[in-house]
């Protein structure tokens, strides 16, 4: 499951990178002139700063170049292209220092977006001249970030990417784009975000984020996409250059793109403030609603990921709003949920029998109608599967709970005419059980031991005898359950639950505290206020809580104990009874307090105690002792 689950993300991933990245192949030539521009723009007039930069003769070459140029643009002179080359040729040779280097570049930049119509210059020879100069410009001077930016584009027009009909041939130098974005990268800081959509643009274009695991497993890649996705300057000078729908588009793929990033190198809890930046409630993609109900769904806002799950309208995604909101909790809007989609489901799908037997289960234990409707969805999961070996997953369960409903005399002729319960664990267990309610314990004890040897790897069965020996205080079948359990290589929450008791009873306590802290760590926290039935590794929990306090209390280590009955009573609050269990843990409470000096809050305890449970003798004769004090 969790293979799959890890394709699925990745999957998910690629959709949303090439999203992404193919907005920014798009962008890239926008970006990259809107940098140039702004590198140009930076500081004094290169014009007056630099007059001096290579002599009185370089200013003069610069100098003939304007004035040459404005006539040309004018209309006012005929000058061939070719003296344009000339002149700029020349000054290049006589140029000193990096900013008069750019000064050079603007003009080569000029000559490489301007047409010469009527002459045998084209324009590919001035954008050629161009990439050749920046390029040079960046070998000498290899830190500096506005000339790296310049033979970005230099190097991405003359690969044709300007090209009317967007044409795009191959980049031939993959790896100079490389270069040139770290230059940027390194100099130019990533806070700086006149660097950043270029940066991006060129990572991109250089094949640097393909595949995806080049991202997803590069510190670098990574941070690049972090700091891009939420910087708001970013985005103000990108609805400069893009029409607003693309840079909406733009924004929600790489947050979504940074979350993937951390979630496949296992940090999702640094892709929250990612997720949190997106309007959900102005997101219409399906691919992107379903992203992010998963996620909220794998981490742990169950409500939410349901109201996500429900906006999408296919059976998958109503299944999984019914799942969550089950785990949440809400148990009736979950049975909603699953009764919609068989009808949304593919005959005999799996999701449809899935459905099926989860809305006849769930309905069941609700009560909300009568047990034939329930009966009836079993039916039509079986008319669905018959003769289908390969449907048994689901359909012994489906058999089970169907026995469940009908009158005893019938379930267990059903039960005992079936010939697959040696075969099924599931079904011969509760074979077992129906059979155990007319023998007795001794019996029922060694019939257990030949169960767990027809399916001895099977955690339910083990599971099972855990609770009965435990019951039946079989404490030395208890003793050899444990042995035989490691022997078959098998662990579950009840066997260590009642490992734990076993060693307690033996009296020692530092066995049982460690086995008792192994099952905390093992079993779902309390704190997502998720429902757990009665009877599963839930009630395990706030057991292993209590019998904490208890060790703990022994050891005259009050405050340690007032912390484990304080998160039982906490686990037992989010749940529907137990009040004899709640009662008798706010005694413990109130014991607690009194050893620590907290006297005046065990009065109001005790009174909750004994609303909780009124028959209990402990409580009234701890309020009668208060009492009594008091006086």
């Amino acid at each position: 499951m969790a293979e799959k689950q890890t394709k699925t993300k990745q999957q998910k991933a690629r959709i949303f990178l090439k999203i992404a990245l193919g907005i920014g192949v798009v962008c890239a030539p926008l970006f990259l002139a809107a940098l140039v521009y702004l590198s140009f723009s930076t500081g004094n007039t290169p014009f007056q700063k630099h007059r001096a930069a290579g002599g009185q003769d370089w200013y003069a070459q610069l100098d003939s170049f304007d004035e040459l140029f404005e006539q040309y643009r004018n209309n006012s002179g005929i000058v061939p292209p070719a003296v344009f080359q000339t002149i700029l040729d020349k000054a290049e040779e006589i140029t000193i220092g990096a900013e008069a280097r750019l000064s050079l570049l603007k003009r080569r930049r000029l000559l490489a977006k301007t047409a010469f119509p009527g002459t045998r210059w084209n324009q590919r020879d001035f954008i050629a001249a161009y990439q050749v100069s920046a390029e040079k410009a960046a070998a000498d001077f290899p830190h500096s970030a506005p000339i790296a930016a310049i033979a970005s584009e230099a190097l991405v027009m003359n690969a044709g990417l300007n090209e009317e009909g967007g044409a795009m041939p191959a980049l031939t130098d993959m790896n100079s784009l490389e270069r040139l974005a770290q230059v940027m990268l390194d100099t130019g800081p990533l806070s700086e975000a006149v660097y950043l959509p270029f940066v991006f643009s060129l990572y991109a274009l250089s094949g640097a984020f393909t595949p995806i695991e080049n991202v997803l497993t590069n510190r670098r890649g990574t941070a690049l996409f972090a700091s891009v996705a939420q910087n708001a300057a970013f985005y103000e000078r990108a609805f400069l250059l893009l029409p607003a729908e693309i840079v909406h588009n733009l924004r929600e793929n790489l947050l979504i793109d940074t979350a993937l990033a951390y979630i496949l190198n296992g940090k999702g809890e640094e892709a929250l403030p990612f997720i949190t930046s997106l309007d959900i409630y102005n997101i219409a993609k399906p691919n992107t609603l379903k992203f992010l109900a998963n996620y909220y769904y794998d981490f742990g806002n169950l409500l939410l990921a349901g109201e996500l799950f429900s906006r999408l309208k296919d059976a998958e995604s109503i299944e999984m709003a019914a799942c969550a909101l089950y785990l949440a909790g809400e148990r009736e809007e979950a049975l909603r949920f699953w009764e919609i989609v068989p009808s949304l489901s593919a005959p005999k799908s799996d999701t449809q029998l899935r459905a099926l037997y989860n809305s006849a289960s769930l309905g069941s234990l609700l009560n909300i109608y009568a047990k034939k409707e329930y009966i009836s969805s079993l039916e039509q999961l079986f008319l669905a599967v018959q003769d289908d070996t390969s449907k048994e997953g689901i359909s012994i369960p489906a058999l089970v709970l169907y026995t469940r409903l009908l009158p005893e005399e019938r379930a267990l002729a059903m039960l005992q005419s079936e010939e697959r319960s040696t075969r099924y664990a599931l079904l011969d267990l509760e074979l077992f059980k129906r059979n155990a309610a007319r023998a007795g314990i001794p019996r029922t004890a060694g019939e257990t031991w030949f169960l767990l040897n027809r399916h001895p790897a099977d955690k339910d069965i083990y599971q099972w005898a855990a609770w009965y020996f435990e019951y039946q205080k079989l404490y030395s079948d208890s003793e050899f359950l444990f042995h035989f359990a490691e022997q078959n290589n098998v662990s579950t929450p009840a066997l260590v639950f009642n490992k734990s008791l076993y060693a307690m009873r033996n009296e020692d306590f530092s066995g049982a505290e460690k086995l008792f802290t192994q099952l905390k760590a093992a079993l779902p926290a309390g704190a997502s206020g998720l429902f757990r039935p009665k009877d599963g590794p839930w009630s395990l929990l706030w057991a292993a809580n209590a019998n904490l306090g208890i060790i703990y209390e022994a050891r005259r280590a009050a405050g340690q104990a007032l912390a484990n009955y304080e998160e039982a009573v906490r686990l037992l609050e989010a749940d529907f009874g137990h009040a004899k269990d709640r009662a008798r843990l706010y005694l413990r409470i109130a014991h607690c307090y009194e050893v620590l000096g907290r006297r005046p809050e065990i009065r109001p305890l005790l009174e909750k105690a004994l609303e909780l449970d009124g028959e209990n003798v402990n409580v009234h004769r701890a309020l009668n002792r208060l009492t009594t004090r008091q006086d």
